[in-house]
């Protein structure tokens, strides 16, 4: 499961712990909708072009330190 904020059409605004894709409905008005799945790699950057970053700032990639 889950935290979604959620800010529903009516203009109230709620926090709901439930899964991806689930059907739920604003405690205020009732409308329902689904909520979003989210991608698992969305804001991730992979190993190479991380390494590939740190390097060419002048760092070790192994070091940890930035």
């Amino acid at each position: 499961m889950k935290r979604f904020d959620i800010a529903c059409p009516c203009g109230h605004g709620f926090s709901m712990y439930a899964r991806e894709g689930a059907l739920i409905a604003c405690p205020y008005c009732g409308k329902e909708t689904v909520l979003p799945f989210s991608d698992a790699n969305g804001d991730k950057k992979s190993l190479e072009e991380a390494s590939s970053e740190i390097i060419s700032e002048g760092g070790v990639y192994f070091s940890g330190a930035r």
